[in-house]
């Protein structure tokens, strides 16, 4: 199985690709404003550039794991309609998720309750229970001005949680986890 991983934040996109035992990692950093430029120009090339460096076809990938965010809207959406696009045009097995989710997943504690920043000086928040290891939200993401537990969250963070809760056995798409689409709210006081 040869997987390739995106994982997108504020500041970069970080790329991993897993064949076997070897691994090829591509950061693409950016700046506020130029987003979409890196995505639209650079998204494309760093995953051929990631399949060269393994001596892989784009053909070779058969699971494609990623974030839905939170994050910037017009840089998720093109992401994931260039990773489905991918998917699609392949046949490659896509799994989706919330950064939120991995860091519940990393916490390992039950409730907890997880937050990462957002561009405009607040936080995204969710809470989680956790069973069986694995999270399930127990409501929205909302906003709030102050953060609950904060953590990094890595392409290799994604990774780990996907093999975690996948099988990869018979599911062709598990898009969006546990059939929840993330709606973002300001949480009311």
């Amino acid at each position: 199985m040869v997987y390739l991983c995106l994982h997108q934040n504020f500041e970069s996109i970080e790329l991993l690709l897993v064949s076997g035992g070897e691994s090829f990692f591509q950061k693409l950093p950016f700046e506020k404003g130029n987003l979409t430029k890196i995505l639209t120009k650079e998204l494309i090339p760093a995953i051929l550039n990631l399949c060269e460096k393994g001596n892989l076809s784009l053909k070779d990938v058969t699971h494609i794991i990623c974030t839905q965010g939170p994050g910037s809207f017009t840089g998720l959406r093109i992401t994931l309609s260039t990773l489905q696009g991918i998917a699609t045009a392949i046949s490659a097995k896509i799994f989706v998720t919330t950064t939120l989710h991995i860091l519940a997943f990393k916490a390992q504690k039950s409730p907890v309750i997880v937050s990462m920043s957002n561009e405009k000086g607040g936080y995204f928040t969710q809470s989680f229970e956790i069973q069986n290891n694995l999270p399930l939200a127990l409501d929205d993401i909302y906003m709030t001005e102050e953060p609950s537990f904060l953590g990094d969250v890595s392409v290799h963070d994604l990774f780990d949680y996907a093999n975690k809760i996948n099988d990869w056995g018979g599911v062709e798409r598990l898009s969006p986890v546990y059939g929840h689409t993330p709606t973002f709210r300001k949480k009311s006081q």
